[in-house]
């Protein structure tokens, strides 16, 4: 048997992993994918030059964890591109790397970063 995992060559996503039998294992790639031996996690690695290696972490600097109501928590460095939600609604695209959030409401706020390649990153943002 033969692990593989199975990638997006133009951006490395990694789609799948497994194991077959030695036969098989060219099989397991489809039109638009690339196949290299060994295992692999999608969720922390991606595929670069051909070898797995790990995501990086999500850069980013937040000023403030916590913000009275109406204050501003302000967080910088954010690649362009990232897509941001908070409490898994309100979905932006940060464009130039700075985002500021206001809240009226006390409470806990889970905001949620992603861009690929880096790691999913969430945050907790506290507004009294």
């Amino acid at each position: 048997m033969k692990t593989f995992t199975i990638y997006d060559p133009e951006t490395g996503v990694i789609k799948r992993s497994g194991y077959c039998p030695d036969r098989d294992v060219g099989l397991q790639a489809q039109d638009g994918e690339e196949m290299i031996e060994g295992s692999s996690d999608f969720r922390t690695q991606y595929v670069v030059s051909g070898e797995v290696v790990s995501r990086p972490p999500m850069p980013f600097y937040i000023d403030r964890d916590g913000v009275a109501i109406g204050g501003v928590a302000t967080v910088t460095m954010l690649p362009v591109g990232t897509v941001v939600k908070v409490d898994g609604q309100d979905e932006v695209v940060v464009d130039d790397g700075v985002l500021e959030f206001t809240f009226d409401t006390a409470g806990e706020y889970q905001v949620e970063m992603k861009k690929f390649p880096y790691l999913d990153k969430t945050l907790v943002i506290t507004c009294d």
